[in-house]
């Protein structure tokens, strides 16, 4: 199963790491796909620097250790203009490199 984690997680097992956040983690690891959109580790990177900045240069290492998919979040798209009821586009990486529409 592909399984979304939040900043607020993520800032958890990334700032306090505890023997329950690590079998959240090797739970999430073992039996499932970590999915983190773009916003979230955009989210996630800003939060840091902003609330714990002797912590920021530890984040990359610790988002290149944390298996994870990676997914593309488009910014706005205005529904006006396209024609269509697409509110929202993710592009998945790795893997098919496939693109999904969520419409109206």
């Amino acid at each position: 199963m592909r399984v979304m984690i939040d900043t607020n997680i993520l800032i958890s097992i990334f700032l306090f790491p505890s023997s329950v956040m690590q079998k959240l983690v090797d739970a999430l690891t073992i039996q499932h796909t970590i999915v983190l959109p773009s916003y979230v580790i955009d989210e996630l990177k800003r939060t840091i620097k902003r609330k714990f900045s002797e912590k920021y240069q530890m984040l990359d290492a610790f988002l290149l250790e944390l298996p994870y998919e990676y997914t593309y979040t488009a910014g706005k798209i205005d529904i006006n203009k396209s024609g269509h009821g697409v509110t929202s586009c993710i592009i998945t990486f790795p893997g098919e490199g496939s693109q999904k529409a969520v419409e109206d």
